[in-house]
């Protein structure tokens, strides 16, 4: 089977999985208007509510009760207890049933399947392939939005069963001021969003960016994105952010410039005015269809292998964070994938790499000695180590072990440490070096520090190490280091 083959399978069951979702009654809530008659329907409570009404969401809550009359806290109370809601549907007519696992909900109503809302998912996944494969970056998109706009409206598709965005708020939004009363309430869920918000942003940016692009800039995003949120906030909007099937769609319609964001804007200005009537008429499986469609193609299991192939532990975050999204869901899955990187990243900081140096033959090139170049050039009685990264608290222990472990082993008469790779010392590292130096007089070496950064530099004339050392004992590179150990073996052997 070829890659085409496999990609539009993988489509076709993913719009016909939306396509049952859909005929199984959709999401777990679908808002009403409060103002205005409400029509009966049966209520499922949201996902994962078992016991507990504090755990409904107070919009769904307010268009339930709207639709049967009482009051959101008569509805809660009623909700809190199995006996409360036998007692409650009993009284009002209703059926009412929890749905805790969405995919076993949706599993146990397959053959419910409505094969009207799988005819309008699957026709137009095939507009759009057709359309993308005779007329790449046509306005597929476009055509497929109003082509189920006009079916919907010519035979009647709501009324048939067939799930459509539903009521789109008409006319310009009226300021209002934020509720600070709420702000406890809503802390923790708005840390969720703003995660996921600038996540998706930057994941976006960088998914999207060519190579003559500028470059994604994470501050500027993280800015622009809290300028219109903060803009938002007083105008009722919903949270905003970058998106990446939103920024697919644009680029597949052939959107280059910021004028498509402009476009968008302008057409978002057009709907609240004229068109949120028409718009209210888009099937949901249409809707899914244009998400994944243009969203599939950011799904690139080649990347794994690259990453693979050039660093093990980032392929293990990237399966890592594909797991935990699947698994746990967006924004979970996200803060799996954070602490795990956390954690990775300590455990480097505390487990720097020390290295022995050594010099190429035939040549001035000092690296790491490894088996990889055999014929490194070392020199008897001078052993050079070099730390990498930051010397700190958690990790000064480990470094000096490290490098006692190598003078035991060498035994050197003079150990150069250096410093080159090392940006910052902390004060409990510093005492490490000192230590260092002590132990290794003691063991008859001498410690020479080696190339160090202006910062830590800082911190040992701070300390008053450099004049315990000596500038005789304070070089500039290593290459300096082998130079004076040279003259310093070439001296003695002309005195002897």
């Amino acid at each position: 089977m070829s890659a085409r083959s496999l990609v539009l399978a993988a489509l076709a069951a993913s719009v016909a999985l939306v396509a049952v979702y859909l005929a199984a009654g959709g999401s777990d809530y679908e808002p009403t208007p409060v103002a205005g008659p409400c029509e009966p329907r049966e209520w499922r409570s949201p996902e994962g509510v078992e016991e507990s009404a504090e755990q409904f969401a107070l919009s769904a809550l307010d268009g339930a009760a709207c639709e049967l009359g009482v009051s959101r806290e008569t509805l809660a109370v009623a909700l809190a207890t199995p006996d409360a809601r036998e007692e409650f549907a009993a009284e009002y007519g209703i059926k009412l049933y929890l749905a805790p696992n969405r995919r076993r909900f949706v599993a146990h109503h397959i053959p419910e399947l409505s094969l009207l809302t799988l005819a309008v998912a699957t026709a137009t996944l095939l507009v759009l392939i057709g359309m993308e494969r005779l007329w790449p970056h046509s306005p597929a998109p476009l055509v497929a939005v109003g082509g189920g706009i006009a079916a919907a409206w010519f035979f009647g598709l709501q009324a048939l069963g067939v799930s459509t965005v539903g009521l789109i708020p008409q006319g310009l939004p009226s300021l209002t001021m934020p509720d600070l009363a709420l702000i406890e309430q809503l802390l923790p869920g708005a840390l969720g969003i703003a995660l996921m918000s600038f996540t998706e942003s930057i994941a976006a940016g960088r998914a999207f960016a060519r190579p003559g692009d500028p470059s994604i800039d994470a501050n500027r995003e993280l800015i622009a994105t809290g300028a219109a949120n903060l803009g938002g906030a007083v105008l009722g909007a919903m949270p905003a952010g970058g998106g990446t099937s939103q920024t697919a769609v644009v680029r597949a319609a052939g959107g280059r410039s910021q004028k498509a964001s402009l476009v968008t804007a302008g057409t978002a200005a057009a709907t609240m005015l004229l068109l949120a009537p028409l718009l209210g008429l888009l099937p949901n499986a249409t809707l899914a269809a244009v998400v994944i469609v243009y969203s599939v193609g950011l799904i690139q299991p080649v990347e794994f292998f690259a990453i693979r192939k050039v660093r093990t532990m980032e392929f293990h975050w990237a399966i890592i964070a594909a797991l935990g999204v699947v698994l746990f869901g967006t924004l979970k899955g996200i803060v799996v994938a954070i602490i795990m990187s956390l954690i990775s990243l300590s455990s480097q900081a505390a487990y720097p790499r020390v290295s022995i140096i050594g010099r190429k033959r035939g040549a001035d090139v000092l690296r790491p000695l490894s088996p990889e170049y055999p014929d490194d050039e070392t020199f008897e009685g001078l052993l050079i180590v070099r730390p990498e990264g930051r010397l700190f608290f958690v990790n000064a222990q480990y470094v000096a072990d490290q490098i006692g472990a190598l003078v035991a082993q060498h035994k050197p008469r003079v150990l150069a440490v250096d410093m080159s790779r090392v940006p910052d010392i902390e004060y409990s590292a510093l005492q490490m070096l000192i230590e260092s130096d002590k132990r290794a007089t003691e063991r008859g070496a001498v410690v020479w520090l080696v190339g160090l950064n202006p910062g830590a530099l800082e911190v040992v004339r701070k300390a008053g190490l450099d004049e315990r050392l000596g500038r005789e004992r304070m070089l500039f590179n290593a290459r300096a280091a082998i130079e004076r150990y040279q003259a310093l073996q070439a001296g003695a052997g002309g005195r002897s």
